[in-house]
C-alpha cells in the first residue's frame, strides 16, 4: 500500500483540520496529489441502536448517566497501548472519580490493576466492544 498510495488520484481522511496538528497535515499534503479531510463521517450518518448493535448493553448504561458526565475510552481495533500504559490509564480513571465507558478487549484486561473493575463498578463500565458512533453521539458522553 505504501508504494501505491502516492499514485492515488486522491487520499480521503476521516478527520477535520482542528483535530490534527498543522505540520502533519502540511507534510501529508506534500506527499499526495489531493489530500482531503472529509470528516468526521460518523456524524454524517446517524444510526439507530438495536439489540444487535449493542450486545453489551452499554447504551442502556449510558442512558442512566447524567448528560456530559461520562468519559469514553476506545482505541479501535488496530492499536492497543502497551500494558503499562493501559494500567496507567486505569489508575488515572480510578483516581479521577469520573464515570467512564471503556471499550477494551477481554485479552487486554489482564493489564488492569488488581481490583480495578471491582473498585470502579457502578461509575465505570468496561466492555469488549461498543457501537462507537452511537456512543460518541450519546448525550452522556463528552462535553455538553
Amino acid at each position: 500500500m505504501s508504494q501505491e498510495l502516492p499514485r492515488a488520484a486522491a487520499v480521503l481522511v476521516n478527520s477535520i483540520e482542528e483535530m490534527d496538528p498543522t505540520p502533519l497535515l502540511e507534510r501529508l499534503r506534500t506527499f499526495f496529489n489531493k489530500f482531503l479531510l472529509v470528516g468526521p463521517l460518523s456524524l454524517l450518518a446517524p444510526t439507530r441502536p438495536d439489540s444487535e448493535s449493542d450486545p453489551h448493553s452499554c447504551l442502556a448504561w449510558l442512558g442512566s448517566q447524567a448528560p456530559a458526565s461520562v468519559a469514553y475510552v476506545g482505541f479501535g481495533t488496530i492499536f492497543v497501548p502497551p500494558p503499562s500504559e493501559l494500567a496507567a490509564l486505569a489508575v488515572g480513571l480510578e483516581g479521577s472519580g469520573a464515570h467512564f465507558l471503556w471499550s477494551l478487549k477481554e485479552k487486554h484486561r489482564e493489564s488492569l490493576p488488581a481490583g480495578f473493575l471491582e473498585r470502579t463498578r457502578g461509575r465505570g463500565l468496561v466492555v469488549p466492544w461498543t457501537p462507537q458512533p452511537i456512543v460518541l453521539g450519546h448525550v452522556a458522553v463528552g462535553p455538553s
